[in-house]
């Protein structure tokens, strides 16, 4: 037996311990497993996972593991299993309780072939809000639908106004469809910014794109592209920033007597005025 614990991630678990049997993983935060991280473990009999923020089953994280008989899921994120299904098959004992499970079109291969599985209980549906709390299993293939995504409003949260170099700008792109549309923002640069993308521009998952610290070079036309296996759209936002400058004079009053030059200046105004100039001068 092994255990880790306070575990984030796994890459490839390097273990040499070719007759290792049973492996505990459970209750860490793990939310990512690459492909192959337990195929040197040929004699391993159960794989506990429950309780870690797994999302993700790839195809390859179980294969390569010939006398895996348990293998516990239950109480991750786990929402899809879709085409690579054929390695939890194949295991006699697999538990996939308590995950929010979505259930629409990405379901339909594996949904034809858990049928007689032990666990086919275990999966109940969290979305879409028609099917909520149905079993998969109850559910025909044919209602395991993708509807094309679309884009309720793409706009600026805090009203059209003027937008000031420096400022935090906070747009909203609300999109709606099964299952929910993954966003893409492409910025005046041409850069697109997606919910993985760190720096200035944050997407959140809600359609929320937060952009901090906006400069005058990022005035331009804004894409929110929304898509998912139902298809794809888009919708525009022009921003104008407007960029700080060096204030001009639009008014120099000069005094002082003739002979000397002057005592004092005085300027006043906006860069955009040419300035207008008046001299005046104490009689001697």
């Amino acid at each position: 037996m092994f255990s880790f614990s306070n575990l984030k991630r796994l890459l490839v678990l390097l273990l040499m311990l070719p007759k290792l049997s049973e492996v505990y993983l459970a209750y860490n935060q793990i939310n990512h497993i690459e492909p192959g991280t337990f195929s040197n473990l040929l004699n391993l009999r159960l794989l506990n996972l429950e309780n870690n923020k797994i999302s993700i089953v790839q195809n390859g994280t179980f294969s390569n593991l010939p006398k895996l008989a348990t293998l516990l899921l239950s109480n991750n994120q786990i929402t899809v299993l879709s085409e690579y299904t054929d390695e939890l098959m194949s295991i006699a004992n697999v538990y996939l309780k308590n995950n929010p499970w979505q259930c629409d079109c990405r379901m339909v291969s594996f949904r034809q072939k858990m049928v007689g599985k032990r666990f086919e209980d275990h999966i109940i549906c969290e979305e879409p809000s028609r099917l909520f709390g149905q079993k998969l299993k109850d559910i025909e293939p044919d209602d395991l639908i993708c509807d094309e995504p679309q884009i309720v409003t793409f706009k600026m949260i805090n009203g059209n106004r003027p937008v000031l170099e420096g400022e935090t700008v906070i747009l909203n792109c609300d999109v709606s469809g099964i299952p929910t549309p993954d966003i893409t923002v492409t910025l005046p640069s041409g850069r697109n910014a997606t919910v993985e993308s760190g720096g200035r521009v944050t997407v959140e998952a809600n359609g929320i794109i937060t952009i901090e610290n906006i400069t005058a070079t990022e005035s331009g036309l804004y894409v929110c592209l929304a898509a998912s296996p139902g298809g794809s759209t888009s919708a525009n936002l022009s921003i104008y920033v407007q960029g700080s400058s060096s204030v001009s004079p639009t008014s120099i009053y000069v005094q002082g007597p003739s002979s000397v030059s002057p005592t004092s200046i005085h300027v006043q105004g906006p860069s955009s005025v040419s300035p207008s100039i008046s001299f005046g001068f104490e009689q001697l």
